[in-house]
């Protein structure tokens, strides 16, 4: 099993022994489920101070929301990024569609690589619509088919203005489409980049569909369609009835090149039907985010000024200021630590302290930073501002950071 399933699986795995909950009669009511069959054991006596006491770990909820465009209420499933409740940042909304079977794993997906820092917090949503209601075009053999239209329409009527006023979001979000809800997306994507500025598209059905009905509908869709930026992946897995109508898909892109469209094919081998969507996911969100999860080396190197565009270049990308990820800088730290490259680290470490000029830890770095290359009075005076700057944290929290900070003042003012 390779290193990236492995991280998969753990992320599936957390999701898969935490607990959601359950579908109420109403959207303002919600109840805890812990999922049927499975268990998160706890240590063994001595091992756990809380060995015995079991507590659900909460990962969603499910709602109701009334359709009227569809005359019945569907059952919506949402997963909150971590700390919520507790703050008031905005973020991004992941809609998914014919995933609610695996919305516990997508879930862990979404909040793994966001604790792990290689993607922004999501709030992740799950609507549970009827498959053939996906078609692009009735179909006799499919009662209820060929309902792609409406779907657009309840996802920009309904589904979108009850998620802006129920939660906090931004304006990106990322449609995740398996199957029939896949080839919908990319139409969706030719057509609405207003509606997701992100699809990611999981095993498109063309074996169940007429391409050369669908390639009519994607030339409709790219005649009103608006320039904007947008990201398209779509997969194929271990379908090879798919092969050729992927094929001329992506010959189609090449040849009529919609405006502001950035699109990728991965062939995702090994994948089959149902994992598919989980593996798309997880590739997509990972490509998608790398230009906020690792700052470039050619970047870093031009200082606060060029970190500044690019920081723009990102928020005009992604539609709002997605600002740089938590470890972003990380490896070119640890790069020109060891190539002994003092001055672009203390550049990097000052620009840290000009955009969180309350973080007491940003202080701290600089200070550190400046210690590597023996500027010690500079050091000290960057970890007195860090001392100044605990004041801002729980007492408790303070009280524990404190002695390291006043550790290495001394140590700097001792060297100077």
């Amino acid at each position: 099993m390779s290193l990236r399933r492995k991280w998969i699986l753990s992320l599936v795995m957390f999701a898969v022994c935490g607990a959601a909950l359950l579908l109420s009669a109403q959207a303002n009511f919600e109840e805890p489920w812990e999922m049927a069959g499975y268990e998160c054991q706890p240590d063994g006596p001595g091992q756990d101070p809380t060995a015995g006491k079991e507590e659900p770990i909460i990962i969603g909820k499910t709602l109701s929301l009334p359709s009227k465009v569809f005359g019945q209420p569907i059952r919506l499933q949402v997963s909150l990024p971590a700390g919520y409740e507790a703050g008031q940042a905005r973020y991004p909304v992941l809609i998914a569609f014919q995933v609610a079977d695996r919305f516990p794993a997508v879930a862990g997906i979404t909040l793994g690589l966001a604790s792990a820092g290689m993607i922004p917090p999501l709030i992740a949503v799950s609507a549970d619509l009827n498959g053939d209601w996906f078609s692009l075009y009735a179909e006799e053999r499919k009662p209820g088919s060929g309902r792609g239209p409406d779907i657009l329409e309840f996802v920009r009527r309904e589904l979108v203005p009850f998620l802006e006023a129920r939660y906090r979001t931004v304006p990106h979000r990322i449609l995740l489409g398996h199957s029939a809800s896949a080839l919908w997306g990319l139409q969706a994507a030719v057509q609405a980049p207003d509606l997701f500025q992100t699809v990611l598209a999981a095993g498109p059905m063309f074996a169940e569909a007429d391409y050369a009905r669908v390639s009519e509908l994607l030339d409709e869709a790219l005649a009103s369609r608006k320039p904007a930026p947008q990201y398209l992946l779509f997969t194929q897995g271990d379908q090879p009835e798919l092969s050729r109508d992927l094929a001329a898909f992506q010959d189609w892109l090449k040849a009529q090149r919609p405006e502001g469209l950035t699109w990728e094919f991965d062939p995702e081998p090994g994948e089959n039907h149902g994992s598919l969507a989980l593996m798309t996911l997880y590739d997509g969100l990972r490509e998608l985010f790398k230009p906020w999860a690792t700052l470039p080396e050619d970047i870093g190197l031009g200082g606060g000024s060029a970190i500044g565009d690019y920081k723009q270049g990102l928020a005009v990308r992604f539609g709002y200021d997605i600002g740089l990820g938590p470890y972003a800088d990380f490896r070119l730290r640890v790069k020109w630590t060891e190539e002994r490259r003092f001055e672009p680290l203390i550049a990097l470490a000052r620009f840290g302290c000009e955009e969180r000029p309350e973080d007491w830890y940003a202080h701290f770095s600089l200070g550190m930073t400046l210690e590597l290359a023996g500027r010690w009075m500079e050091a000290a005076a960057s970890h007195v501002t860090a001392l100044t700057k605990l004041g801002s944290l729980p007492a408790a929290q303070a009280a524990a950071i404190r002695p390291r900070v006043e550790a290495r003042l001394a140590e700097a003012r001792k060297k100077t």
